[in-house]
């Protein structure tokens, strides 16, 4: 596993609303607002962008069951890749 850039709970309206709310220290390790990177979740991958109200926004969030209120979760940058990440749920690898 890559290192762990980022990481926090989910609150319920991210995930009713399909999207990934980014604090002011997540803004720092993460890539800049509006450039272009990339989330994998289990077997799936998502082109993103942070927006001006610092979201990520991400419909599929309620298609993984590790996605839910309260979930911890963290941003892992993939070593040697440039601009991609996992996003796993801490208490277990997402399905």
């Amino acid at each position: 596993m890559g290192e762990i850039v980022y990481r926090r709970k989910l609150s319920a309206e991210e995930v009713n609303e399909g999207f990934l709310f980014i604090t002011k220290e997540g803004l720092k390790r993460l890539p800049a607002v509006s450039e272009t990177f990339k989330i994998r979740i289990s077997d799936r991958e998502f082109e993103v962008k942070i927006d001006a109200g610092q979201k990520i926004h991400l419909k599929e969030i309620t298609e993984f069951p590790g996605l839910k209120k309260g979930a911890e979760i963290a941003f892992v940058k993939e070593a040697g890749e440039e601009g991609k990440y996992w996003l796993y749920a801490l208490t277990k690898q997402l399905p």
